[in-house]
């Protein structure tokens, strides 16, 4: 997961930063957080808490569902406290991605904790 931390210049109001650290005392404009499945794979309840940390947001529980979906789609949605941005690459062999039988065995724990629709 890497963060990036967007503020406007203080002398240049039209300028804006971005700073891999958030500055004590100043509210960014926005924050980029950038993740990969793999960091939310087989560990989504600490992932979020990461997710908190670093934006005091909480995630809608459908949108970790979303980007646990190997077939969702590349999406973006947008909500009152955040975007999110969902964008699929090119899979190759080389990739590996459990799929099927071992992508239910691999998220079982985490399954369960989500409400059944």
């Amino acid at each position: 997961m890497q963060s990036y931390y967007f503020y406007l210049h203080t002398n240049h109001k039209t300028n804006i930063y971005v700073q891999k650290q958030p500055i004590e005392g100043l509210e960014p404009e926005f924050i980029w957080i950038d993740c990969t499945r793999d960091d939310v794979l087989n560990r989504a309840e600490q992932w979020q808490q990461e997710i908190f940390q670093h934006s005091q947001l909480s995630l809608n529980e459908y949108h970790v569902r979303d980007i646990l979906n190997l077939e969702h789609p590349c999406a973006f949605d947008t909500l009152d406290d955040y975007d999110l941005l969902i964008f699929r690459k090119l899979i190759t062999p080389e990739d590996r991605i459990a799929t099927g039988l071992q992508l239910g065995r691999n998220m079982s724990g985490f399954l369960d904790l989500l409400p059944r629709l």
